[in-house]
């Protein structure tokens, strides 16, 4: 990947970093009501709210919704309402001001203020495959996954290379926050995206 991906900072490497009462970073977006189901433990149908107006970014985003859809007991439906649960958005200049090569921005589920947002830096252009990367990296993040120092892991805090996975840690984390599908390996999920299949539902799932 031709960018630095650091995609939110540098330093929550999983298991080195002692845990942040910094607020979440913010913005003039809507919120999302009912971000707690980021944080079930149970089956839930997330209401996600696309609002990129790329929609390259919006196809890969829904791919990598698929993608979690297949690791955890989630399912989800796109909403342009309130009660989301999660949201992706263009990013600001200002929320990237700090460091620009920085692709992407995902709240944390253990800071105050979340609101289940993720923004995505429009300055920088990404391939298809860099931007479907990019998602399932800060989609963990929302779910509670830290950065992992291995780079053969998706969730490595910087340039992600074209074959990357949710190593046994990543897995481990995630088992302990949320239900896995019951055919889900402990010791390895690859990260392949899968076929392009937006769900678009009403807010009420219909």
């Amino acid at each position: 990947m031709k960018y630095l991906i650091y995609l939110f900072l540098l330093l929550p490497m999983a298991g080195l970093a002692e845990p942040s009462v910094t607020p979440n970073w913010t913005g003039r977006y809507s919120p999302c009501n009912n971000h707690a189901e980021l944080l079930s433990h149970e089956h839930v149908d997330l209401g996600v709210r696309i609002a990129t107006a790329n929609a390259e970014l919006a196809e890969q985003f829904a791919r990598a919704l698929d993608f979690w859809a297949g690791v955890l007991d989630i399912d989800w439906h796109e909403t342009e309402s309130d009660d989301c649960a999660l949201q992706v958005v263009d990013g600001t200049p200002s929320l990237f001001n700090f460091c620009r090569c920085m692709s992407a921005r995902a709240q944390l589920p253990d800071q105050p203020a979340f609101q289940g947002w993720i923004a995505f830096n429009p300055r920088l252009k990404l391939t298809k495959h860099e931007m479907f990367l990019d998602s399932v990296h800060e989609i963990g993040h929302v779910l509670g996954l830290s950065h992992n120092p291995s780079d053969s892991s998706v969730m490595f805090y910087l340039g992600l290379g074209k074959v990357v996975s949710l190593n046994a840690t990543d897995l481990d984390t995630l088992a302990a926050r949320h239900q896995l599908r019951p055919e889900v390996s402990m010791e390895q999920v690859p990260v392949v995206a899968p076929p392009v299949e937006r769900r678009v539902h009403s807010a009420s799932g219909q």
